[in-house]
């Protein structure tokens, strides 16, 4: 059975967002993407779907696609 691969989200004090793929069977790791923040840091990573997180920054809520070839948000709310 395949292990399905996962992919971690982290925030940074230079205001972005990178994606790491985690391979856990063979312990490896790779970023696969990374977004940018553009006005305060992150206070909370949010996942929504297979695609797609929430990341809360003070006072707005950013809606983020991992799959957009875009590295700014999808969606913002305040």
């Amino acid at each position: 059975m395949e292990v399905p691969k996962r992919i971690l989200v982290a925030a940074s004090y230079d205001l972005s967002i990178t994606l790491t793929e985690l391979d856990i069977k063979q312990r490896v790791y790779s970023t696969v993407g990374k977004h940018s923040i553009s006005n305060s840091q992150a206070n909370r990573v949010i996942p929504f779907s297979d695609q797609k997180f929430f990341v809360t920054c003070n006072p707005y809520i950013y809606l983020y696609d991992r799959a957009s070839k875009n590295a700014k948000y999808t969606q913002i709310f305040q």
